[in-house]
């Protein structure tokens, strides 16, 4: 009798190798268990495992080249209506001051005189005021001295298509200057649309009285202007008009099949066009959807002295789905990113690797308030400004008169996300310490020569001015096209 267990199958194993050998068969390996006809639940579950991690990792690499993808075809698009545009821009005469107008958003000459304004005025980079109507600072938060803008040497920004937005179509009077202590710190007729003294590590929604102790001297603002409808006029493009000379016209938008079959077309059809009807049913010209957009800035190729300049660098700053919505208002709790305008973020620009020497750029940090996104991503543009010198032209009051330079540079790297600072931990040029928390995020640009020497001399005293260098992060700035082009004089 054969026992049961390792015994048995040991047994069996012997007698077979025994049968093998006598019909002269090689010897079979016999296994100390009967063999399996199935898987384990384990080994489906470790398969299932492999399985889905393969797919998952396909998934995220496909949504990687596909952003990738659009990410590039953003830049090529990009790139090819900058260079379209700035042909555009000087075949139009864009370039010449009769054809830009300025809203002059404050009254001159100043009460008790019989003034002239707010309205919209002819633009100049040399504008025809005395001494006080040149200057650009009227807010109640401004610090002593007094800054005046450089006659022939002013910087300009040309964009229309801000002004023909909704929410500043006929609100322009709600932003008179001088504000008074119970208004915000924006200003819409300048480029950024901040006030001279605002602080870019305070909220700008605050009013000017509550945070007026921590404003910084008047900084480096452009005109930004508009262009007439008609030739000489002093009424600005309409925005039918603005859309088709400052915005894409190439995009069609073409009516997809969900679309087709909600609407009763036949589904089957090829793809059609949407059209925006000319009157009743009547189609008319195809509908667009108008991503891109255009801005250009002008500013002086030199700046250091009071001669008038007629070489300007011309920057052509393409924008990929422009954020126009400006409806700023006296914030009630605190600060609040949803309620804040986004579009041009303010920023003091701290270097971390000492001048930009070479073209290459350099290191720094940027500080902004925690009213603004804290996000900073490779590919983004941010533009300069600084004071680079300044001239003494009263002493009573003391007027300055300093000459800024205005330079656009690309982010290329960013080291890892913003780091939020706690309150009165951090001390501006001016000595201030805000008293709300603020962004610093680390980042590599690329662009120009930049000197970030602070404070600069002022002729012919010799007495300091402090000039940080501010920088403005325009929010879906895609590309900027660069020149050097000849601005004449009126």
């Amino acid at each position: 009798m054969i026992d049961s267990g390792p015994q048995r199958n040991e047994t069996i194993g012997m007698m077979q190798q025994t049968i093998n050998r006598v019909n002269g068969r090689p010897p079979a390996v016999i296994y100390g268990c009967r063999l399996r006809r199935g898987v384990s639940v384990l080994e489906v579950l470790f398969a299932t495992g492999i399985a889905v991690a393969g797919m998952l990792g396909i998934a995220s690499l496909l949504l990687m080249a596909g952003r990738d993808a659009s990410v590039a075809n953003r830049a090529t698009e990009s790139q090819a209506l900058a260079r379209a545009w700035s042909a555009e821009f000087l075949t139009r005469g864009l370039h010449h001051p009769n054809r830009w107008i300025w809203y002059q958003d404050y009254v001159f000459p100043p009460p008790p005189a019989s003034g002239v304004g707010p309205g919209w005025i002819p633009a100049s980079k040399q504008l025809p005021f005395s001494m006080l109507g040149r200057r650009l600072t009227f807010s109640t938060g401004s610090q002593p001295p007094l800054h005046e803008l450089p006659m022939g040497k002013i910087a300009i920004c040309i964009d229309p298509y801000f002004y023909a937005g909704r929410d500043l179509n006929g609100t322009l009077g709600n932003y008179t200057q001088p504000a008074p202590a119970g208004r915000h710190w924006y200003r819409p007729a300048v480029f950024p649309y901040y006030q001279d003294g605002t602080n870019p590590l305070v909220d700008p929604t605050t009013t000017i009285g509550a945070t007026g102790g921590l404003a910084w001297t008047d900084q480096p603002r452009m005109l930004r202007v508009a262009v007439p409808s008609t030739p000489g006029g002093l009424v600005p493009m309409v925005n039918a008009m603005v859309r088709q000379l400052f915005v894409s016209q190439d995009e069609v938008i073409v009516v997809g099949d969900q679309e087709r079959k909600q609407a009763g077309f036949d589904a089957s059809a090829p793809t059609m066009r949407r059209f925006q009807p000319l009157s009743g049913s009547i189609p008319g010209e195809p509908s667009v959807a108008s991503k891109y957009s255009w801005i250009a800035t002008l500013s002086p190729l030199e700046q250091n002295d009071a001669s008038t300049e007629s070489m300007y660098t011309l920057s052509l700053v393409v924008i990929f789905e422009r954020e126009r919505v400006f409806l700023p208002s006296v914030r009630t709790g605190g600060p609040n990113p949803l309620n804040t305008p986004q579009g041009e973020r303010l920023m003091w620009v701290q270097p971390q690797s000492g001048n930009f020497v070479g073209g290459n750029g350099g290191r720094v940090r940027l500080w902004f308030s925690s009213a603004m996104e804290e996000d900073v991503a490779v590919g983004d543009w941010i533009m300069l400004s600084k004071h680079v010198a300044a001239t003494q032209t009263s002493s009573s009051p003391v007027i300055v008169q300093p000459y800024s330079i205005f330079r656009w540079y690309r982010v290329v790297a960013v080291d890892g996300d913003a780091t939020r600072m706690p309150p009165g931990s951090v001390t501006d040029p001016y000595g201030n310490n805000p008293p709300e928390d603020v962004w610093a995020v680390d980042v590599a640009l690329e662009g120009p020569d930049w000197v970030f020497a602070s404070p600069i001399s002022v002729a012919p005293t010799g007495s300091n001015l402090v000039a940080p260098t501010t920088g403005t992060l325009v929010k879906g700035a895609v590309a900027v096209y660069e020149r050097v082009v000849e601005v004449p004089d009126l």
